[in-house]
């Protein structure tokens, strides 16, 4: 009795020949059906036909189905095929057994034939949606490997390196592809205008015996030949007669070939000739990213005939105006194709910058007005020092990610992450009229972020980060700043200097700005407090102004601060203070009592004249003993004998001391 023709292949393993009569009456109509009385059996016929889904007895002799499941399942070529155990066993125990051992499903006897095929029905229908999404997931994989290959030959075809260089470097990519076919052979012809042939230019092969007799190929009648007469990819899927010449070319009898030709406005410039030493089927995505690879170099090559051109047109004057126009053509058309290709990489501001100026590549700058802003976490160096280096970097990256969306949405040009801080213009390299403003606004949304950041950090563990912003806005030299070898756009001036100062100013939350920022935006700013200052390179104090929100079209805004309220402690935290200058520690060692404290921040009793936004460390002292010596904060605050502090970094154990004396402070219990 024939089979039927069917696809799908259902394998019964039962040792009662009653049991597979049944199933095969039950599923020939819709399957092929195949038998096994025995483990042994089972297994040989499962690796000969690959059935698709497997019936299988537990009660059989010699090897019982549990053993038959493991030996299928531990084979990595059957391990994939769905096993339904066909049993008269109601125990539970069994029943899990059988599914730890692999099994997908229990069928239960007496055997219910609609339910048998409606299961199997279900189970193939699954595996089929498994096999796609797998395939999908592999094609996806190789795409991603080909996008990569890609754009390693755009980027390396930007690079002034010899045609020869460039060849050659096409085909080693095409050899990275992890889903080429084994023992490969390529070679890439380019045309010789003055004879129409095409010459051997480049030749590599993963296989001993093959080589190439033929260096020089005519439209004759071999597939190369064949693609240079049709400007078309010829696939070639196995020896053939009709192309007999293609052996006298590669010197080999049995192969799989095709030809890409290398074309740029429809004039063929060369030929890719991909060939294997076996009886296998050079898949279609081989074939197209083949094409892509040619696409590049009719790019390349023409580009190196053009500058050819442009050298042998200097020789005859009448003709050089005409060659040049051809020149910028090609060269626009080239940078079109880059713009396209690189704006997936890099900021498409940046690059039309770059591209439509002249001198867009070359180092140098120019005089701009730019509103700059710099952001830093406050406490971040301290606390890094308590973290792991992937918590530290699991932090940063969560920070920066977010900020960094912030950023863009309001156009602004990331200069620099640096560490924990970022360096951003508004007004370069594209000025726009409302700089200060979307400065301005972005500060206060990125503020706003910190508390999204911070619950994210709660969740998983970690501690809260404070963000201080400083803004100003003043001239600037934009432009490419670096050597010729390695360059990058950037900005130096006075303003850069002024705005790290002013950063350096903030407490976590805050944002200050310069009075020329101030100006540039009006009264549409909400100022909450101002202060004189005297920063470091500026001549004469300025006045700095804490900003709480902006009106008009962006009208956003941070909660009104409220007025620290501190609870006095008695006897109060005997300290020393030392002085912070550049981040480096003083020698002096200032004696000092906490006398209040407030949920971020100390009143200190002093005779040390501390200076207004002066950045402190502070040992805390228990009996004369050092309990951490951690604390960072700013003075925010001065009064005789006395000085007001706002933490910057606390670490847990002085939060932990500060919390229980606040919390035995009975008036102080509601206020925390």
């Amino acid at each position: 009795m024939s089979l039927p023709n069917l696809q799908q292949k259902i394998l019964v393993i039962d040792d009662e020949p009653s049991n597979i009569q049944l199933l095969n009456e039950t599923l020939k109509d819709d399957y092929r059906v195949l038998f096994a009385l025995n483990g042994e059996e089972s297994i040989k016929v499962a690796n000969k036909h690959k059935p698709d889904l497997i019936l299988l007895d537990i009660m059989m002799p010699d090897m019982n189905g549990y053993q038959v499941c493991h030996k299928l399942k531990s084979d990595k070529n059957l391990a994939q095929i769905p096993i339904f155990f066909i049993t008269s066993m109601s125990n539970i125990e069994d029943e899990t057994e059988g599914l730890e051992m692999g099994a997908d499903d229990y069928i239960r006897k007496p055997i219910n034939p609609a339910l048998v095929k409606t299961r199997i029905k279900s189970r193939l229908k699954i595996k089929e949606n498994e096999t796609k999404t797998r395939l999908l997931n592999q094609q996806l994989e190789r795409n991603l490997e080909g996008q990569k290959i890609l754009h390693s030959l755009m980027v390396s075809a930007m690079e002034p390196v010899p045609l020869q260089d460039q060849l050659d470097q096409a085909l080693t990519m095409i050899f990275s592809l992890p889903w080429l076919p084994v023992e490969p052979t390529a070679a890439i012809y380019l045309r010789n205008n003055d004879t129409q042939d095409y010459i051997l230019q480049s030749y590599k092969t993963n296989h001993e015996h093959t080589f190439l007799t033929k260096k020089t190929i005519s439209k004759s009648k071999c597939l190369c030949g064949l693609t240079a007469a049709t400007k078309t990819t010829i696939h070639l899927h196995k020896a053939n007669d009709e192309y007999t010449n293609e052996r006298v070319c590669t010197g080999m009898e049995d192969y799989v070939s095709c030809c890409i030709p290398i074309v740029e406005q429809k004039r063929l410039l060369g030929i890719i000739n991909l060939f294997i030493k076996q009886e296998v089927e050079i898949k279609q995505e081989i074939i197209n990213f083949l094409n892509s690879i040619a696409s590049i170099l009719a790019i390349v090559i023409a580009r190196k005939q053009l500058d050819l051109q442009l050298k042998e047109s200097l020789q005859e004057q009448k003709t050089a105006n005409y060659k040049l126009t051809i020149s910028n053509q090609k060269l626009d058309k080239a940078n079109s194709f880059i713009r396209n290709t690189f704006g997936r990489y890099i900021s498409d501001e940046v690059v039309n910058t770059l591209l439509d100026s002249p001198d867009g590549l070359r180092l140098g700058g120019e005089r701009k007005d730019v509103t700059v802003m710099m952001a830093d976490l406050r406490g971040f160096t301290a606390l890094s020092q308590k973290l792991s280096p992937e918590e530290v970097i699991s932090l940063l990256n969560r920070y920066l990610k977010a900020m960094t969306e912030v950023i863009l949405n309001y156009n602004g040009t990331i200069i620099e992450f640096l560490g924990d801080g970022i360096l951003i213009l508004f007004g370069a390299p594209i000025t726009r009229d409302d700089d200060p403003h979307r400065a301005i606004a972005c500060a206060i949304e990125m503020q706003q972020t910190m508390q999204i950041i911070n619950r994210q950090n709660q969740s998983l563990g970690f501690p809260n980060l404070y963000m201080g912003v400083g803004i100003n806005t003043g001239l600037v030299i934009a432009g490419n700043i670096g050597s010729e070898k390695r360059s990058k756009y950037g900005v130096v001036g006075t303003t850069i200097n002024l705005t790290a100062r002013i950063e350096s100013l903030t407490v976590g939350g805050q944002i200050l700005i310069s009075e020329d920022t101030k100006n540039a935006c009006g009264s549409l700013l909400r100022i909450d407090s101002e202060f004189s200052a005297h920063p470091k390179g500026e001549k004469h104090p300025i006045t700095i102004y804490q900003v709480g929100g902006i009106r008009g079209k962006f009208n956003v805004e941070l909660p009104q601060p409220i007025a620290t309220q501190y609870i006095p402690i008695d006897p109060g935290l005997n300290v020393h203070l030392s002085i912070l200058s550049d981040k480096n520690i003083g020698d002096l060692d200032i004696p000092g009592k906490i006398t209040k404290l407030s949920h971020d921040g100390a009143e200190i009793f002093t005779d040390f004249g501390f200076s207004y936004l002066k950045n402190v460390k502070i040992t805390l002292l228990q009996g004369g003993i050092e309990v951490t010596k951690e604390i960072f904060a700013k003075v925010t605050g001065i009064k005789p004998n006395k000085i007001n502090v706002t933490f910057t970094s606390l670490p847990e154990e002085a939060n932990v001391i500060f919390k229980n004396i606040l919390e035995k402070t009975n008036s102080a219990v509601n206020n925390y």
